[in-house]
């Protein structure tokens, strides 16, 4: 059976747009959630959110490359619309995923 911290990211990659309820996860583990949090934080190099964040660009990323329109990528990660991928990709990539995608028409990535 995968540990608590295994089946934490596997439920978050398996539905990009969920919230995953900590303290319950923790709680049904006999577990604190900050411990629940420090353990994935060692195991995968960032606290929950943050690594849920950060796939869910990463995948986006993937997406765009492979033609998606903007919109339906941000949806298919679970993000709230186009404008909030934009942010956040912005923030991880430091260029908007417009920069992406005329890169891509330009030349095969």
């Amino acid at each position: 059976m995968p540990d608590v911290c295994t089946l934490l990211r596997e439920r978050m990659a398996a539905d990009p747009s969920c919230a995953p309820d900590l303290e319950a996860l923790a709680q049904a583990q006999d577990r604190h959630r900050t411990t629940l949090v420090k353990q994935f934080a060692r195991r995968y190099g960032l606290p929950p959110q943050a690594w849920l964040r950060n796939w869910r660009v990463a995948r986006a990323r993937t997406l765009l490359r492979d033609g998606l329109p903007l919109a339906q990528a941000a949806q298919a990660v679970g993000f709230a619309d186009q404008a909030h991928l934009t942010r956040v990709f912005k923030q991880v990539y430091g260029s908007t995923p417009g920069v992406l995608q005329r890169a891509g028409a330009s030349h095969t990535l």
